[in-house]
């Protein structure tokens, strides 16, 4: 079952490649035809785009890339995320990004402190490890606990890892749920509701 995603979120499949949207036969299907009933919920759904959730290699490059998209405009996170992959030749592995230099991270862009926090992700993946075996056995909460060890990622950050790396659905975002349920209008459920909350704490930080 694809779990909905605010269609302005499309735009940040530039630089989240884990973001693959369904087409509109996909709203055929039997549950969504019966959501659509309630004519409050159907304008929503019928602007929204539904995401396929899919596991994902080099789950590494995924926290690199949330960690480049924190506290950025999605625009200039894409454009900091793409001179960060031009370094390399190809897709970079975690001992290729441990080896670049903090000055050479920060000459695309990127703070001291999330070159520093990058380093940090590689490090991690090189000595504790980031696969899917290991991952896989672990519940929502151990994957999280796990990954908040790296000193830059954070809660926000490993329940995105959760769902677009992952392809686990049903994570529920803690933070940005309380805010949302607080902002929810009548007869709409929280979280189509408060897709403006969503999208501000995006924009804001991915942590």
């Amino acid at each position: 079952m694809p779990t909905f995603i605010p269609g302005w979120l499309q735009g940040m499949q530039q630089y989240i490649p884990s973001l693959e949207f369904s087409t509109p036969t996909d709203f055929c299907m039997d549950y969504l035809k019966h959501l659509a009933k309630d004519k409050k919920l159907q304008k929503h759904i019928f602007r929204h785009a539904p995401v396929k959730l899919h596991r994902r290699k080099d789950l590494h490059l995924h926290l690199c890339g949330s960690i480049v998209s924190q506290q950025l405009s999605t625009k200039v996170a894409a454009a900091i995320h793409r001179r960060f992959l031009q370094l390399y030749p190809g897709r970079p592995t975690a001992l290729q990004i441990l080896q670049t230099t903090l000055e050479t991270l920060r000459a695309v862009g990127l703070s001291r402190a999330k070159a520093t926090y990058i380093h940090n992700v590689a490090r991690f993946s090189l000595e504790q490890g980031l696969d899917h075996k290991l991952l896989g056995r672990k519940t929502d909460e151990e994957v999280i606990a796990y990954l908040t060890q790296i000193k830059g990622v954070g809660r926000w950050t490993a329940e995105m890892i959760l769902m677009f790396a992952l392809g686990r659905e049903d994570v529920r975002i803690a933070g940005v749920a309380g805010e949302a349920e607080s902002h929810a209008v009548q007869g709409v459920t929280a979280n189509i509701a408060a897709d403006d909350v969503v999208r501000r704490a995006l924009e804001k930080s991915l942590d």
